[in-house]
């Protein structure tokens, strides 16, 4: 009898510890918060500026992956330490470098995707790293209309932040009237702050994605795509499905954990009656 107990016990526990988020079991180094900024130019560009707020034990390397774009749309990139003022280099030889060889160093790597900025933290508390880069043709002449559609942060990230944040600024004021918004792959609060687009309260996301349809020919730019925005807006609905929330997840897995902990209880009382009856028998 005590062994069959021990053994529901010891069943519970790691039915338990599979149900609990991964942020339980890795509190080393964490990224607490990402504000991200875009500036969109009169040109269509955008200068991006990221801060990353972090706690640090290890030497984490974080890395940034941009996707669907390329190096020649991603330029300028540049990254600094800010609480110590210490710039980071470029280095193009980033993977024959040791760990320790790539302090204050940054690689971007081009793949089919998009491409990823990398860099190495520091080791010791607390650290702001401040990343900065321009996309080119941010805003697009699209066959329709002018708009954009960027993804601020994919969940290819070695380590999902607490806190995002982000915020679209450009040469006019943002409102209902000019420009119409949907987003994907994240549930997240959206909504136009003082002629700004905010994000916040980021609950869960795939990647950080913002269509706007700007309904007014706003920028003179020169750039045009073989999209319309409605062709992109149909695509992006069925590639984008909707995200289950951190809360939902949670309660999934109580009610699954619940669901396999009565099926152990009620097959150690079958097994405990019938034992009980044979005894009884004898």
């Amino acid at each position: 009898m005590k062994k069959k107990l021990s053994f529901i016990i010891f069943f519970i526990i790691i039915i338990i510890s599979l149900l609990l988020p991964k942020s339980f079991a890795d509190l080393q180094d964490a990224i607490e918060t990402i504000v991200i900024e875009a500036n969109i130019q009169e040109n269509g560009d955008a200068e991006i500026t990221e801060e990353w707020i972090t706690t640090e034990i290890n030497n984490s390397t974080y890395y940034k992956k941009i996707p669907n774009l390329s190096a020649e749309q991603i330029q300028n990139i540049t990254i600094q330490e800010t609480t110590q003022n210490e710039k980071y280099v470029y280095e193009e030889n980033w993977k024959e470098l040791t760990e320790a060889e790539r302090e204050n160093k940054f690689f971007v790597e081009n793949k089919e995707d998009g491409i990823v900025i990398n860099w190495t933290g520091k080791k010791s508390s607390f650290h702001a790293y401040e990343l900065k880069y321009t996309v080119k043709s941010f805003v697009k002449q699209f066959t329709d209309k002018q708009g954009f559609c960027f993804d601020f942060l994919s969940d290819d990230i070695n380590i999902i932040p607490y806190a995002i944040e982000v915020k679209i600024k450009a040469p006019f004021e943002f409102s209902e009237k000019n420009v119409k918004l949907t987003k994907f792959g994240f549930d997240g609060n959206v909504k136009m702050d003082q002629g700004n687009i905010s994000i916040t309260d980021v609950k869960a996301f795939k990647t950080i994605k913002i269509l706007g349809e700007v309904k007014n020919k706003v920028l003179e730019i020169q750039n045009n795509s073989d999209y319309s925005i409605k062709q992109l807006k149909n695509e992006l609905q069925q590639e984008y499905p909707k995200i289950v929330k951190n809360e939902d997840k949670i309660i999934i897995g109580i009610l699954i954990g619940v669901s396999i902990l009565y099926i152990i209880l009620e097959a150690y009382y079958l097994m405990n009656t019938k034992s009980n009856k044979k005894n009884s028998e004898k």
